[in-house]
């Protein structure tokens, strides 16, 4: 949103007071000088109520926080006005930091909303690798261990049945049969597969199939 030039010229008018104002205060020891720091205070009371709808266009325009910082440096001025517009300026400082972070967000989520999306976007899923090199660069550049080299892209489109089977039944010559596996008849359990491969050692806990082995 454009900064209204009625903001900013009246900023610009503030200006200019308060470097009046600083001048004769800095110049003067008398009443006069008395006079002039009331009037300064009263600016820098006016001020504060522009914090909340301050933006950094509107400081860089009127140039206030150059004059601010030097009257809060001053030894001219009394501490009271010296440290009200070191709030000031403070505060300022702080409501342009959070000024460029927000527009900073604004624009990050606006690029992206522009951006394609991947379906690892979507899903927070990495997309799987189009082929071999890009699989083996993928591996590499997550420092795993390659078995084969060129690796093997793994298989895709794998379709997991939410349907639950029986337990497979043995024939009477030890073949087991699958539902809806027909042609898949091992002649082993997955006890008796794990059982014929042990080659001794430490006892092994089998948590799945209940067993110690």
């Amino acid at each position: 949103m454009s900064v209204s030039k009625r903001a900013i010229k009246s900023l610009l008018q503030t200006n200019e007071d308060l470097v009046t104002l600083f001048k004769r205060a800095s110049k003067q020891k008398s009443e006069s000088a008395e006079s002039e720091e009331d009037q300064l205070v009263d600016l820098l009371n006016s001020l504060e109520s522009y914090t909340e709808t301050l933006t950094e266009e509107m400081l860089v325009a009127s140039k206030l926080g150059s004059v601010l910082g030097k009257i809060s440096k001053s030894k001219a001025v009394s501490e009271g006005v010296s440290k009200q517009a070191s709030r000031l300026v403070s505060s300022w400082k702080t409501k342009v930091t959070s000024e460029r972070a927000e527009k900073k967000e604004q624009a990050r989520v606006e690029k992206s909303s522009k951006e394609p999306k991947k379906s690892s976007d979507v899903d927070g899923i990495p997309e799987p690798p189009k082929n071999n090199s890009e699989y083996r660069s993928r591996l590499t550049s997550q420092n795993k261990e390659l078995y084969k080299d060129p690796p093997q892209n793994p298989i895709l489109n794998i379709t997991v049945s939410d349907v639950k089977a029986k337990g497979p039944s043995r024939a009477v010559n030890g073949d087991f049969t699958f539902v809806g596996f027909s042609t898949f008849k091992p002649n082993r359990s997955p006890e008796e597969v794990l059982r014929g491969g042990r080659l001794g050692g430490r006892t092994s806990v089998l948590s799945f199939l209940r067993l110690r082995i």
